[in-house]
Order: structure tokens, then sequence, then C-alpha cells
């Protein structure tokens, strides 16, 4: 269900220009609570924050809105009313197999990203049905509260043929 960091490594070394790419197992092992969360940890990539938690993507130093962003290749416009910024706080990490950060652009990309691309993989049923479960849990003793974060996903192909593709997933967090 997940891209592993061999995957990782692979495409990074293939691509013709300079790209990172955060394997969703990565992803998974740390506590991410959203895309830009997981984004922010990779090398040249920070997040700038709203409320303690990431939400816009920051290449390189450069200003949010200089960051092109995609999932599965698609553009995502901007979510707010009068800016160009996608929020990536809305985003589950839990849905991602993997993030490709492109710091260089090439002659296909598009010319809007001048900070650089950020490419949000979603999860693909492939093989054999599976599944995981997974969550974290934590206490702030300041503000005497409790917060978790958990998450599962199943999925795999069925059919004689393996032609039918099913993948089912959830999350929450406090």
């Amino acid at each position: 269900l997940g891209e592993t960091e061999a995957a990782a490594l692979s495409r990074r070394q293939e691509a013709p220009n300079v790209v990172n790419v955060l394997a969703g197992d990565v992803i998974r092992a740390l506590p991410n609570a959203n895309a830009a969360e997981a984004a922010g940890r990779l090398p040249g990539v920070s997040t700038e924050r709203d409320e303690g938690e990431g939400k816009f993507v920051q290449i390189r130093g450069t200003e949010p809105r200089l960051t092109d962003v995609t999932i599965d290749g698609a553009h995502v416009p901007g979510t707010e009313k009068g800016n160009r910024i996608p929020k990536l706080d809305d985003v589950p990490s839990d849905i991602l197999s993997a993030i490709e950060v492109s710091k260089t652009l090439t002659a296909d990309m598009d010319a809007d990203a001048i900070g650089g691309s950020v490419n949000l993989v979603t999860k693909t049923p492939t093989g054999a049905p599976t599944g995981y479960v997974s969550g974290q849990y934590g206490q702030i003793t300041l503000l005497n509260r409790d917060q978790y974060q958990g998450g599962f996903a199943y999925g795999g192909r069925f059919g004689t043929d393996r032609k039918l593709g099913l993948l089912l997933g959830g999350s929450a967090d406090r």
C-alpha cells in the first residue's frame, strides 16, 4: 500500500532533475498530522505554520505562492479566496504513498513553479489484499489535554483477473 524507501531512492537517482522523494513507509513511521508536516521532513523544504500545524510548503526559502502543488500530477488550485496557495493541512498523511519534491524544473513541467514543485502521490491498490492499522497517543501537560492520531488502510486487487481494485482508508486526529 505504500512506496518503500528503496523505490524512493531509485526514483531520485533516475530523475533528470533534483528530486527528493519521501516514501510512504517513512511518512507513516513518523508522527505527521498532514501532508505539509510530512513534506517538511525533506531537505530544503519547510512549512509555514498556522495554529501550530504545518499549512503551506516552502521550497528553498521561497514564498509558498511560488511552489506548485499537484496530486498525482494534477494541478491543485489555491484553496483560499484571492490566493493561489493550496493549503496542505487538509490532506491527511495516511492517504499518501509518497511525496515527490522537484527543486528544479524540466521542460515538461508547468512554469508556475518558480520555487519548485510538490507532487502528492496517493495510494493505489496493487497485488493481493493487504492492510495496516496505525495509532499514536500523547499528552500535553501544559494544557492537560490528550492528543491522538490514528489511521487504517486496506486494499488490493480482487477477482479472477485481478481487474477490480479496492482501497479503503480513514484517519482521525485531535
